[in-house]
């Protein structure tokens, strides 16, 4: 009994069935988390991970700190810097 059981469990259609369902949940939680950047098309963020990170470790070593940044259009920046950030990505 338990050796057709587990024949059952381990056919093909079954094993198929397991990984099209943790597919579908993984697809689904890929879903549910990904962040909405829609915002970021019309607004600039008011700051970053990159900048807080910044803002702690100068706050760590005793220092204020400063920085600024302008905002330009996606058509101002030039076409090898898009491709190298595409590249790191």
């Amino acid at each position: 009994m338990k050796t057709r059981l587990l024949h059952k469990i381990l056919s093909p259609a079954w094993i198929a069935a397991i990984i099209a369902a943790g597919l579908l949940l993984f697809l689904g939680y890929e879903a549910l988390t990904w962040p909405d950047v829609s915002a970021l098309k019309t607004r600039n963020p008011k700051t970053t991970a990159f900048i807080e990170l910044y803002k702690q470790k100068q706050k760590k070593s005793g220092k204020k700190a400063h920085f600024s940044w302008k905002w330009v259009p996606y058509d101002e920046i030039s076409p090898e810097l898009k491709r190298a950030v595409l590249v790191a990505e």
